[in-house]
């Protein structure tokens, strides 16, 4: 087989030297120990071949294995000599490569997203506010957040079971998203309860509210999941950056008393600056 003979002829090539050079170390020793002349420059001319051997044969090792052995077993497969297809070491340190890729995204993905919703998780939507916040304060810009909560979800939840509540959630999240800016950051802090950051700008906070308005008002169409129709709608507090808080905490404490004011008033609307706005449905 001609990878066998390959083989033999490199093993020769590597072991022929090898074993020259022993022999020569063994009477250079022999040689010195008899006149005691060792120094540096005789160590360097005497290890120098046998480096070199070790560096050639470590080189051939990994060509070998990653390049010449898959070849030759790829001949030997075309001819018949052999009945499995050969498999590269290089395919497989690939395939390791990819699996590795994978997993770094799943983890990343299992960190920083939510695994029903797709959008950012809790950790990373209020590292999004915590970005905001430094940009606004570094531009001298306001912004606000919103913290939406569906209403009548646990009845939802409990007259028509989980994975319905799942289902309704995710299409929740879709009908939101079609009406956010891409530079707008939606994420979900746990449960029903959702946060959207808006991102820093020099428009008023009534552009934000008339943006939040036209997403309440999508929810008091229905759902259709499974032929069964139902309808959730949206309470919605609203804090703005520097007005209601200069901080995570207080803008998220400032957001969330508005949002059960709105529930305390029976869901379904907006409210900022603790005052009832005009855009709440009656």
């Amino acid at each position: 087989m001609k990878f066998r003979t390959f083989n033999t002829l490199i093993t020769v090539g590597i072991v022929a030297p090898a074993v020259a050079s022993i022999y020569v170390l063994y009477n250079s020793l022999h040689y010195t120990a008899s006149h005691e002349k060792i120094d540096f420059v005789w160590w360097v001319h005497l290890l120098m071949p046998l480096l070199l051997i070790l560096i050639f044969a470590a080189a051939y090792y990994f060509l070998h294995q990653l390049v010449l052995k898959p070849l030759f077993l790829l001949d030997a497969y075309v001819i018949g000599e052999v009945k499995d297809i050969p498999h590269s070491r290089i395919a497989e340190i690939e395939e390791l490569s990819r699996r590795v890729e994978k997993q770094i995204k799943t983890l990343h993905e299992l960190a920083y997203f939510d695994s029903l919703t797709h959008i950012q998780n809790r950790r990373s939507i209020e590292r999004t506010l915590d970005l905001a916040l430094a940009t606004a304060k570094r531009d001298q810009k306001s912004f606000s957040i919103a913290l939406i909560d569906l209403d009548n979800f646990k009845t939802i939840n409990d007259t028509y079971g989980h994975d319905y509540g799942d289902i309704l959630l995710c299409s929740m999240v879709a009908r939101i998203k079609k009406h956010l800016r891409e530079v707008d950051q939606i994420g979900r802090l746990g449960g029903d309860e959702f946060l959207i950051v808006f991102h820093p700008e020099e428009e008023s906070s009534q552009s934000v509210l008339h943006a939040l308005e036209r997403i309440r008002t999508l929810f008091e169409e229905p759902f259709v999941i499974n032929d069964v129709s139902m309808i959730s709608t949206l309470s919605i507090g609203v804090a703005t950056y520097p007005d209601c808080g200069m901080t995570r905490k207080a803008l998220l404490k400032y957001a969330d008393e508005a949002m059960y004011q709105v529930k305390r008033q029976g869901g379904n609307g907006i409210v900022e600056e603790h005052i009832v706005s005009a855009l709440i449905a009656v």
